[in-house]
């Protein structure tokens, strides 16, 4: 469901300039597809930081598994999706 916050979020991403939403809610990512938003999540985010030097993959990983413990609902196969996401970008 699509709330009065996320729709002044999206107004503002659409008259932003070279902008990405970051959310890992999906009704928000699925509405940012189909207004043509680009969208990412928390595990792209993660990926992108160990793309850039922001951080090193470790850091990344260890990022990973406590977002897990901490009720992000991660499943098992896509914690391993994301380590190897993260060790590619380290590449």
């Amino acid at each position: 469901m699509i709330v009065d916050g996320d729709v002044a979020l999206l107004t503002g991403a659409r008259l932003a300039d070279e902008c990405v939403v970051i959310t890992d809610d999906k009704p928000l990512r699925n509405a940012c597809k189909s207004i043509w938003l680009p969208v990412s999540g928390t595990i792209g985010v993660l990926v992108r930081a160990v793309e850039t030097g922001d951080i090193d993959p470790d850091a990344a990983k260890e990022t990973l598994y406590a977002m897990d413990e901490v009720g992000a609902r991660l499943s098992a196969s896509l914690v391993r999706r994301a380590e190897r996401l993260i060790d590619d970008a380290a590449d």
